[in-house]
């Protein structure tokens, strides 16, 4: 539960992240093999000097954090491209998987893949001359997952340490698949589904939230008008939204919450708990750390936010 207090305060604005959109991105299709001798593809999204296919990477204003974006059942690339553009524009470079595309999905396999796609890009920065190089900080990763692949995403939690921001995009799990690594989980998660989405309903998407017992951050959303694929480019589950809105506001959603938890924007926190840009049917927020923001209303008024758990004490000066 949270509870948000509306203050007048004369202060500081504080500071804010890039929005979407402020980088031009490009994509890049790459083929590595792991240590086993597997083969992995993937699409890389960045910052780039132009839009075009297969542009130079602009790394003049990073180092950028890395992200992964995991597909669903049978899912591709092509799939999540709108999204990973997205992200990919508010200066994260996007790992966007292509592996595991088949009818027998390893949701397991998948998962180590994408930890060794991350690892494979973070080389790739620190090696002179590369196209990559540069590209990638030491910044904690974040997982994003859909349908199965937030199974994945769970899996790739345990793998690596290194993964304190997650998202599931209606995560999927049933009996065989599920995975507990969120009990021992202390980092950001947010846990998307809609009220329409009759694969990974908001009773299955809730348990995943549920299983984070203590995280640094917590948001566990229901939409309103949504379906299951609602985070891709596939247009054929229009629900009360279109494809196109049910999309935009999923973008929109995790821009928000990865702007405050990545790039520290704390007012982005007021977007997911107070003027969403599309109707809850049901919402749960809970964390260790109080979330807070700051928004100037004028140049002597400034809107303060304070979202905290139960039991815990704001004190604002």
């Amino acid at each position: 539960m949270h509870a948000l207090l509306l203050l007048a305060v004369l202060a500081a604005p504080a500071a804010r992240a890039a929005e979407i959109g402020t980088y031009t991105t490009s994509y890049w299709d790459e083929t590595i093999t792991d240590d086993a001798g597997d083969t992995i593809w993937f699409r890389l999204h960045y910052p780039a000097v132009g839009p075009d296919w297969g542009e130079n990477a602009d790394p003049s204003s990073g180092p950028f954090p890395l992200a992964v974006m995991i597909h669903g059942y049978m899912g591709q690339a092509w799939m999540y491209q709108t999204a990973s553009d997205a992200i990919a524009s508010m200066g994260f470079v996007v790992v966007n998987m292509d592996t595991e595309t088949h009818a027998w999905m390893d949701p397991f396999a998948l998962a180590r893949y994408s930890q060794r796609s991350l690892q494979w890009v973070e080389q790739r920065s620190a090696e002179p001359g590369h196209w990559l190089e540069g590209m990638a900080s030491d910044a904690p990763w974040t997982a994003m997952g859909h349908s199965m692949g937030g199974i994945s995403a769970a899996r790739l939690v345990d793998l690596e340490p290194r993964v304190e921001t997650v998202i599931g995009f209606s995560p999927y799990r049933d009996g065989d698949y599920h995975w507990d690594a969120y009990t021992e989980f202390d980092g950001a998660v947010m846990m998307l589904t809609g009220n329409e989405d009759a694969t990974s309903p908001p009773d299955v998407v809730r348990a995943w939230f549920e299983d984070v017992d203590d995280p640094a951050r917590g948001l566990f959303a229901v939409m309103h008008g949504t379906g299951h694929q609602a985070i891709t480019d596939i247009e054929f589950e229009e629900a009360e939204l279109s494809d196109a809105e049910q999309l935009a506001v999923s973008i929109e959603l995790a821009a928000a919450f990865l702007e405050a938890q990545v790039f520290g924007d704390e007012g982005r926190y007021d977007t997911l708990l107070c003027s969403a840009p599309v109707s809850y049917d049901e919402q749960l927020s809970r964390g260790s750390v109080p979330a807070t923001s700051a928004e100037p209303e004028s140049d002597t008024l400034l809107r303060v936010g304070v979202a905290s758990g139960v039991g815990q004490v704001a004190v604002l000066y």
